[in-house]
């Protein structure tokens, strides 16, 4: 008894310790008044500052602050973000830099700290200067969507066939009611029923990656209460709810590479051959695929109209993207944008959609070279991985990385994040992605040659099904359990090698399980028909939801209050519906008539019986 009661005043002594010491610290966050500031027409800045120590050795407060360095579990407060009021008549005199740093220092006198800015950016009253792209841009998506109006009308009155002329085609192309139909038609070929559990999969995991942008919303706007977010990150569930985070984008690339897998298969088994035409066509109407919504998206993002909704929250945000859109435009319509930081990405999310395509045109070669020289398919992938594997683990060992890249309170502040190492070469380089998309081409190459076999009879199923049920969930987690520890040297490259093909191995293990009838209820919750419906959306879900799910505090005009109960509501009531429903709107809109164009006036690659017709 007297030893659980000295242990309690101890740790309640430390607590309160604690408590009192976060309030010694000079606060992460701070803001002066936006309106005011805006009433006397003078500058708003936002500043990303870093605290030094004078050179007192004894200063107690910069001990504080220096230990928070070394404590990975707080923010580092070396680190202070800073919203005020610079008046106009004296940023004419001076450099914006300077006079914030003796703004801000002058609240540190007394404390023996210096404030060194490393980050500015400024936001004044008249920014909505419309210029003719402005004009232009907003004349021809009126005119477009105009145009749909048109098509949607034409196809209710005409209610045209498809093997109508080409001028019909391409009028109910952009139909609304024409699109939404496809869209509402889950039914299709038999490599689609056997792996519609793919389509559930990908709408789940399009959710799940809503969540993560749902919480990195909250932590690149100024909080009042940064503690509160440091605590709910130091959670264990947290910590595994962002270790598997990272894990999430490899689901996507797993079925990319596995589904072009089959279809190249298929197109050698009804022509009997895969020429550098066909792996060409392939290649290109991929690119315009992909590129119709992202052009869209840029061409938007480039635009002043964004301009409209810049608050105090978020003006720095909105300031990034179009500089990033001005200098490195080309390098996201190329879809080559995955090198660069994510602060120089015009369309930070964009950075898969790059490395998706990136890993498509080695997916399509590699199946060429097999094919065309009769390899060996299971040697030649199982080669590939290992090289992959020896590849990336080597330039974690060498740029002397973790095994992934970690979500934290610490590294997802925006002035960090947006300039990451760790994130660029962990997390968007294609080389850390590979291996899952040789594991995807492995997992497809299984699938057509055992896709007509049965390959669980009634006296092994309960095993097997097993077997299957632990790999396909145990795998993963067991991925995460190892993932969640930090690691340096040869260790770190080991597993950062390993994980993310491991974890894409047990979800692969899973849909191919399910494309031979296992998995009872979980087959029935991925198959569901309203989950099948919802994924066709994914795609334009996840090019959009950045104007959603990243408009947070375009009218408060405070620092916002973080709480976990209103992260959970912005996610269920906000974010989630609206991206979807944004999402549905752009397919409609964007994406599905940009497939019915391409089919009608891009090369495609004709099935067996059409080009025998054609002879």
């Amino acid at each position: 008894m007297d030893t659980t009661l000295f242990t309690f005043i101890i740790f309640l002594y430390f607590s309160l310790v604690s408590s009192d010491n976060h309030r010694n610290l000079p606060p992460i966050y701070e803001m002066e008044d936006y309106l005011g500031c805006f009433e006397r027409n003078d500058f708003y800045c936002k500043v990303d500052a870093r605290l030094t120590n004078n050179g007192y050795e004894n200063n107690s407060l910069w001990k504080l602050i220096n230990d928070s360095i070394s404590d990975r579990n707080s923010y580092d407060r070396t680190i202070i973000h800073r919203a005020i009021c610079l008046p106009k008549r004296e940023v004419n005199l001076n450099s914006t830099k300077k006079l914030s740093e003796f703004r801000i220092n002058e609240k540190f006198t007394g404390n023996n700290l210096t404030v060194l800015v490393e980050d500015i950016v400024c936001n004044t009253k008249d920014n909505l200067n419309i210029s003719l792209y402005d004009q232009l841009l907003l004349f021809f998506f009126i005119a477009y969507l105009l145009l749909i109006i048109y098509a949607t009308m034409y196809d209710r009155w005409k209610r045209t066939s498809t093997a109508g002329s080409t001028k019909n085609k391409a009028i109910i192309a952009l139909s609304l009611s024409s699109n939404w139909r496809k869209m509402c038609n889950t039914d299709g070929n038999e490599d689609y029923i056997k792996l519609k559990s793919i389509q559930g999969i990908r709408f789940y995991n399009m959710l799940l990656i809503i969540s993560v942008h749902t919480l990195l919303s909250f932590n690149i706007v100024y909080i009042s209460n940064p503690n509160d977010l440091e605590i709910l990150f130091n959670n264990s569930i947290m910590r595994n709810y962002t270790t598997m985070s990272v894990f999430f984008v490899q689901t996507f690339f797993l079925i990319s590479s596995w589904i072009v897998t089959f279809q190249i298969y298929n197109i050698y088994r009804s022509h009997g051959k895969f020429t550098i035409s066909q792996a060409l066509i392939l290649i290109f109407n991929r690119f315009i695929r992909i590129g119709v919504c992202s052009t869209a998206m840029l061409l938007f993002l480039k635009s002043t109209w964004n301009n409209l909704a810049r608050g105090p929250i978020n003006f720095d945000a909105i300031d990034m993207v179009q500089r990033a859109c001005k200098l490195n435009w080309w390098q996201s319509f190329f879809l080559i944008n995955n090198y660069l930081y994510l602060g120089e990405i015009c369309h930070p999310p964009s950075w898969y959609l790059s490395v998706d395509f990136q890993l498509y045109i080695m997916t399509t070669i590699t199946i060429y070279l097999i094919l065309k020289f009769k390899l060996n398919e299971f040697k030649i992938i199982s080669f590939l991985i290992f090289f992959s594997c020896l590849l990336y683990g080597s330039i974690i060992y060498m740029k002397e990385m973790d095994t992934i890249y970690r979500i934290n309170h610490n590294v997802t502040r925006m002035f960090l994040f947006v300039r990451s190492e760790s994130c660029r070469i962990l997390y968007l380089s294609t080389y850390s992605n590979w291996t899952t998309s040789l594991v995807g081409i492995l997992l497809g190459i299984a699938y057509t040659k055992s896709k007509n076999n049965n390959i669980v009879s009634n006296k092994n199923r309960k095993i097997i099904s097993i077997l299957w049920f632990l790999i396909f969930f145990g795998l993963p987690c067991a991925v995460i359990f190892l993932a969640r520890h930090e690691f340096t040297g040869i260790r770190a490259a080991i597993l950062g090698a390993l994980v993310k093909p491991l974890f894409s191995l047990g979800i692969g293990i899973g849909i191919l399980g399910m494309s031979h009838k296992m998995g009872g209820l979980i087959k029935h919750i991925c198959e569901n028909k309203c989950v099948v419906l919802m994924s066709n959306f994914s795609f334009c879900t996840y090019v959009f939801q950045f104007y959603v799910i990243f408009s947070k505090g375009i009218e408060s005009y405070s620092l916002m209050q973080f709480e976990l109960i209103n992260l959970i509501k912005y996610y269920l009531l906000f974010d989630a519906p609206l991206a979807i429903i944004f999402g549905i709107i752009c397919t409609l809109v964007f994406e599905q008539p940009g497939i019915n164009l391409q089919k009608i006036f891009l090369p495609q690659i004709a099935r067996r019986k059409e080009q025998r017709k054609r002879e």
